[in-house]
C-alpha cells in the first residue's frame, strides 16, 4: 500500500514495481495514481487487457466506452457499440449526463504504460526426450538447472534435435516444418518421431520448470507433450499432440492458458533457422513478433469498431421511429422563403435546446413567412391549422366535385368496432321476454272481461266521481237504467264492476313496458342502419361518375372505380339492410301471443347478425375512399403550394412528436460527436503507448547491438513505428540503420545495407529484447552466431552473455562450433552457475548428452569416471587437459590484462608454465611446482610404451588439482 500523502509522481514511478505479476488464479493490487481509482480485482477489464484496464479505471465518457467493449473475440456481444451508443443518445435526450460524462481525455502518465511483463520468472531444471527426432529411449533426465549451460556437439550429433524438442514441447509444432521456405512438406513427413521408434512406444518430450516465488507456483511444474499423430505429406497436415501439466492432460484451451501464463505464449527459444526471420519479415509482419509486448490488439480493435456509420446512425431510430423528424425534414424541402429556411434549419441541425414551444413558434413563423396572406391576423397554431385544412379541402373539392358526396360521415379505423354490442342485444331480448311474461296475463284478463264491461267500469268510475252512485247503499237505481225504476245496483254488483278497472290499469302499464322493450330492440337496428348510412353513403349515378371521371388522371380513375365496386361486392349486405328496414316498418306495438313475440325477437337477432358485416364493408369503403382522397390530393399536389400546405398541416398536427424526434436527432449528433472525440482520445493514447513501447524496444536493442557489434560505417540506428493509418490502423515496425562516412550520416532501412552477419546480430538483439520485455528469465539459443562470423564469437561470449547473465537470465547455449564454446569458457570459467555438456550421436543409442569437459572440475570428474570404468589412459588424458585448462585460466585471471586465452590453445602444459602460469601459481601456491610437474609427467603415461600410473596416482592427482582450484580461486 502507498501512503496517500506520497506525491503522484512517486506513486506513478512505483506503479509497475509494486504491481504483482498478473496470474489467472491470483488477484493483484491497483494503485490510485493520477485520478485513477484504486482497486483489488482479478480482472481490470472484461478482456483481461491491462492497457484497457488502465483506461477503464478513469471516470469519464471515454472510460465508459472502454468498459463496455467486450473484446474482439467476444461473439456473444456483437452489438455492444449499438447498446453503448443508444444509451449515450438516451442520456443526451434525457439530460442525465454528468460533468464527468462530458469529458473525453484519456491521458495516462507515460510511466503507466510500462506494464508489468506478462510472464513470471521461470527456469528450466531438466529435460527428457523419448524417441524424438535424433533421440531414442530416454533413460535419465538431462540436468539443466545452472545459470549458463553450454551444450557442444558436432554437426549431426543431435544438438538441433534438443532445441527442437523444447520448441515442440512449447508449441506442439516445428518451425522447420511449418515454414514453407525450408523445403517440401512431403519430405518432412513423420519428422517429429525417431525413425527407429519401436511399435507401441510413444514419442514424448518432458521438462521440469522452477518458478520464482511470487510468480505463480514456487514449487515449479512439469510439462510433457505426447505425440498422437505426426506430420503428413501435405502442406496442410498438422502435428497432433497432447500436453500434460504435472501428469494432468490439458485440453486446447487449458494448454494455451498454461503457455500464456508461464511463457506469455512465446517460447523463450531462438532457433538457428529463425534468427533472421524478424529482420527479413516485412514491417507489418514484424509487428507479430512483438505483438505480446505491444498488447494493442484489443485497443486497436476497439478503435476500429468505435465508428457509427451513417447507416448505423439511421438504424438508431427514435422511440417514434423517426417518423416525425422525417416530416420536419420534408417540410424543409417545400420552403421557398430564406427566413423560413433559416428558422427550419435552426431546429433541424442546431445545438440550442429544442422544446415543444420552440417547434410551435417555428411553425408559426414558417407559416407567416411562406403564406402571409392566408394566415394574416392568425396567431394560434390551431387557427392556422384550420385555415390550411379549409384551403386544402377547397382545392381538392374543386378538382373533384364528387368528393364531398363520397366522403363517409364516419371513417373507420384499422380495427373497426362491431355494429352493435352483443350484450345489449341479449339484454333487450331478455327484457322483451320478461315484459311479455308480465303483459300476457293482464292481456288475457282484459280479454275475459271484455270491452263492454271495461267501458261500463270506466263509466261507472265517472259516476262515482260525480257522486251519482253511492257506496254503502244496499240497493239503488242505476242511473243508466233509471227509466225502468228498477233498483239493480247492489253492493256486490258495485264491487264486481269496480274490480274490472285495476285489471285494465295493469294491462295498460305492462303494455307500455313491453312497448319500451320493443323500442329498445328496434333502436339497435335503427342505430345499425344509421351506422350503415354513415360508413356507406349513397353513391352518385353512373352518369355522374362518367362525367366526373373523364377529366381525371389514371390513379384517381382507378381509385374511384374501386370505390364504386364496394357495394356490389356485398349483395348480402344490401339484403340485410332491406330486411332491417322492413322489420322496423313492421314492428308491432304489442304482441298477439307468445309465438308472435318470439318470432319478432328471432327476426331482430337475425337482422342484426346480418348487419354485423357493415363494419367490414365500411372499412373497405373507408380505405377505398381514402385512396380516392389521396389520389385527389396527389393530383392536387402537382401544385407545390398544395404540397407545402399539406406538409405544414401534418407538422402543425404533431408539434409535440416533432419536438421529441428533433431532440432525439440532436442527441444522436451529440453522441456521434462524443464517439469521435473518444476515438480520437483512444488513438492519441495508443500512439503514446506505442511510443513508450518503441522506446523500450529501441533502448534494449541498442544495448544488445552495442554489445555484439562495433561497426562504424553501417550500424543499427533505431526501431521506428510509423503512425498507424488505414483500415484497422495496422502497426508496422521498421528497422533503421545509420550510414556514416565521417562527413555525412544517412538513415536507411537496414535491409539495404546490412550484411548477413549484421542481420544475424540484429535478429539476436530483437529476440533478447522481446524475451526481456516479456519477462522471460530462461533463454535457449541454438547457434546464435554464424560459423563464418568468428570475429563476433568473443563479443557475444565476453560482452553479451555477461550482460544478460548479470540481468538474471538462465541461458542454455547450443553450439557446434568448438571456437565459440572455448570463447564462452574463456570468459566465464569462474562463474559458479556455469556448466558445459557434450552431445554425441550413437548408431545404436541415438543422441546422447553427457557432462562437458570445458571446465577444470568437469575434466577432473571425467577423469574419475574413466578410472571407475578401468580406463587408466583415458583418465590421465583428462587430468592433462585439466592441468592445461588450470594454467590457462590462472594466467587469464592474474596475468597480463590483454592476454588472449586462444593464443595458448596449442600450447602444452610445460609451455604454459614457462610462459607465465608457473610464476603466478608459485606466488599463489608456494611449493606447488614440483607436485604439478609430477602430475604432468604422469599424464604422459601410455606413450612410447611407458606404463601408465595406477588408480592411486590418478585419484591423488585429481584431489590435488581440486585443492589447487580453491587455492587459486579459479574455476567457479
Amino acid at each position: 500500500k502507498i501512503n496517500p500523502l506520497l506525491s503522484t509522481t512517486f506513486g506513478t514511478v512505483l506503479l509497475t514495481r509494486l504491481t504483482p505479476l498478473r496470474d489467472a488464479d491470483m488477484s493483484y493490487d491497483r494503485i490510485d495514481v493520477g485520478g485513477y481509482v484504486g482497486m483489488n480485482t482479478k480482472t481490470v477489464h472484461a478482456t483481461g487487457d491491462e492497457a484497457l484496464g488502465l483506461l477503464s479505471a478513469a471516470q469519464n465518457a471515454g472510460a465508459s466506452l472502454v468498459r463496455e467493449f467486450p473484446g474482439k473475440e467476444d461473439s456473444e456481444h456483437p452489438n455492444w457499440l449499438d447498446v453503448w451508443f443508444r444509451t449515450r443518445i438516451e442520456q443526451h435526450y434525457n439530460g442525465t449526463l454528468s460533468d464527468k460524462d462530458k469529458t473525453f481525455s484519456l491521458d495516462v502518465p507515460t510511466t503507466q504504460t510500462n506494464i508489468a511483463p506478462p510472464a513470471p520468472p521461470v527456469r528450466l531444471e531438466w529435460v527428457q526426450a523419448n524417441y524424438f527426432r535424433g533421440f531414442q529411449e530416454a533413460i535419465t533426465t538431462i540436468n539443466m538447472s545452472d545459470d549458463l549451460i553450454v551444450l557442444e556437439g558436432a554437426n549431426s550429433s543431435g544438438k538441433t534435435s534438443l532445441a527442437e524438442a523444447l520448441e515442440w514441447l512449447f508449441t506442439g509444432s516445428l518451425s522447420r516444418r511449418t515454414n514453407s521456405n525450408n523445403g517440401n512438406s512431403r519430405e518432412f513427413e513423420d519428422c517429429v518421431t525417431n525413425q527407429f521408434r519401436p511399435e507401441n512406444v510413444e514419442t514424448w518430450v518432458s521438462a521440469k520448470f522452477a518458478v520464482a516465488p511470487g510468480g505463480g507456483g514456487s514449487q515449479g511444474f512439469t510439462l510433457r507433450r505426447v505425440l498422437k499423430q505426426d506430420f503428413g505429406r501435405t502442406a496442410s497436415s498438422t502435428c497432433v499432440s497432447v500436453l500434460f501439466q504435472d501428469d494432468k492432460e490439458l485440453d486446447v484451451v487449458s494448454e494455451k492458458a498454461v503457455l500464456d501464463k508461464y511463457f506469455a505464449g512465446v517460447p523463450p527459444l531462438l532457433m538457428q533457422h529463425t534468427i533472421r526471420e524478424f529482420v527479413h519479415a516485412d514491417p507489418n509482419k514484424r509487428r507479430e513478433y512483438f505483438e505480446r509486448l505491444l498488447r494493442l490488439d484489443e485497443l486497436t480493435d476497439l478503435i476500429r469498431q468505435a465508428v457509427v456509420s451513417d447507416d448505423k446512425l439511421i438504424e438508431c431510430s427514435s422511440p417514434l421511429n423517426d417518423e416525425f423528424s422525417k416530416m420536419w425534414a420534408e417540410l424543409g424541402s417545400f420552403l421557398q422563403n430564406e427566413q423560413s429556411k433559416k428558422t427550419h434549419n435552426l431546429l433541424l441541425g442546431g445545438s440550442s435546446e429544442i422544446t415543444h414551444q420552440t417547434v410551435v413558434d417555428a411553425l408559426l413563423a414558417i407559416a407567416k413567412d411562406e403564406l402571409p396572406a392566408m394566415v394574416e391576423g392568425l396567431d394560434q397554431g390551431q387557427q392556422i391549422l384550420a385555415a390550411l385544412r379549409a384551403e386544402q379541402a377547397r382545392v381538392r373539392q374543386n378538382s373533384f366535385p364528387l368528393l364531398s358526396r363520397l366522403r363517409p360521415r364516419r371513417l373507420l379505423s384499422d380495427d373497426p368496432h362491431n355494429i352493435f354490442d352483443a350484450t345489449d342485444l341479449e339484454r333487450c331480448c331478455e327484457q322483451i321476454r320478461d315484459r311479455w311474461a308480465d303483459y300476457e296475463p293482464a292481456m288475457l284478463a282484459v280479454a275475459t272481461i271484455g270491452d263492454t264491461n271495461l267501458a261500463v267500469a270506466k263509466a261507472f268510475k265517472l259516476l262515482f266521481d260525480a257522486a251519482i252512485i253511492q257506496r254503502g247503499t244496499d240497493s239503488q237505481t242505476c242511473p243508466l237504467c233509471a227509466h225502468e225504476e228498477v233498483e239493480t245496483l247492489s253492493n256486490d254488483r258495485i264491487a264486481t264492476i269496480e274490480s274490472w278497472d285495476p285489471i285494465r290499469a295493469v294491462e295498460l302499464q305492462a303494455g307500455k313496458e313491453l312497448e319500451r322493450g320493443i323500442s329498445a330492440l328496434t333502436k339497435l337496428i335503427s342505430n345499425a342502419l344509421e351506422y350503415y348510412s354513415d360508413v356507406l353513403p349513397e353513391l352518385p349515378s353512373e352518369a355522374e361518375w362518367e362525367t366526373t371521371l373523364n377529366a381525371v388522371g389514371d390513379r384517381l380513375r382507378d381509385a374511384a372505380n374501386e370505390l364504386k365496386t364496394i357495394p356490389d361486392q356485398r349483395a348480402d349486405l344490401l339484403s340485410a339492410v332491406a330486411n332491417a328496414r322492413e322489420l322496423i316498418e313492421e314492428t308491432p306495438l304489442r304482441f298477439k301471443n307468445h309465438e308472435h313475440c318470439e318470432s319478432f325477437i328471432t327476426r331482430a337477432v337475425n337482422v342484426l347478425n346480418e348487419l354485423s358485416i357493415v363494419p367490414v364493408a365500411g372499412k373497405s369503403y373507408s380505405d377505398a375512399f381514402l385512396a380516392v382522397e389521396a389520389a385527389v390530393g396527389a393530383e392536387a399536389s402537382l401544385d407545390p403550394a398544395y404540397r407545402q400546405r399539406e406538409s405544414l398541416i401534418v407538422c402543425n398536427e404533431n408539434p409535440a412528436e416533432i419536438c421529441q424526434d428533433l431532440r432525439w436527432a440532436q442527441a444522436k449528433r451529440h453522441a456521434q460527436g462524443d464517439l469521435e472525440k473518444i476515438r480520437g482520445a483512444l488513438m492519441t493514447y495508443r500512439q503514446q503507448f506505442l511510443e513508450s513501447r518503441r522506446q523500450s524496444f529501441n533502448s534494449q536493442m541498442e544495448d544488445i547491438w552495442g554489445a555484439l557489434r562495433k561497426d562504424s560505417y553501417s550500424s543499427f540506428s533505431h526501431v521506428n513505428i510509423p503512425k498507424p493509418s488505414g483500415r484497422g490502423f495496422p502497426i508496422a515496425i521498421e528497422l533503421k540503420a545509420t550510414l556514416d562516412n565521417r562527413e555525412d550520416q544517412y538513415e536507411v532501412d537496414v535491409l539495404k545495407v546490412f550484411s548477413e552477419s549484421q542481420v544475424n546480430a540484429l535478429g539476436v538483439a530483437a529476440f533478447l529484447t522481446r524475451s526481456k520485455l516479456l519477462g522471460h528469465r530462461m533463454l535457449i539459443m541454438d547457434d546464435p552466431v554464424q560459423s563464418m562470423d568468428e570475429d563476433h564469437f568473443k563479443t557475444f561470449a565476453r560482452d553479451l552473455l555477461r550482460q544478460i547473465l548479470d540481468d538474471g537470465f538462465q541461458i542454455v547455449l547450443l553450439t557446434h562450433n568448438y571456437t565459440f564454446a572455448r570463447d564462452v569458457s574463456n570468459h566465464h570459467y569462474d562463474r559458479p552457475g556455469y556448466t558445459t555438456m557434450s552431445i554425441q550421436h550413437s548408431r545404436t543409442k541415438g543422441s546422447i548428452i553427457t557432462e562437458g569437459n570445458r571446465r577444470v572440475h568437469e575434466r577432473l570428474k571425467l577423469a574419475e569416471h574413466r578410472m571407475d570404468e578401468g580406463d587408466v589412459d583415458g583418465a590421465w588424458l583428462f587430468i592433462r587437459l585439466a592441468v592445461e585448462r588450470l594454467y590457462t585460466i590462472t594466467y587469464g585471471k592474474y596475468g597480463k590484462p590483454d592476454f588472449d586465452p586462444n593464443s595458448w590453445q596449442h600450447h602444452t602444459a610445460v609451455n604454459m608454465w614457462n610462459e607465465g602460469a608457473g610464476q603466478i601459481i608459485e606466488e599463489k601456491l608456494p611449493g606447488s611446482a614440483g607436485r604439478l610437474k609430477e602430475i604432468v609427467d604422469m599424464t604422459a603415461g601410455g606413450a612410447h610404451d611407458a606404463q601408465s600410473r595406477g588408480e592411486t596416482d590418478v585419484r591423488d592427482s585429481v584431489a590435488y588439482l581440486r585443492r589447487a582450484l580453491n587455492g587459486l580461486k579459479v574455476g567457479g
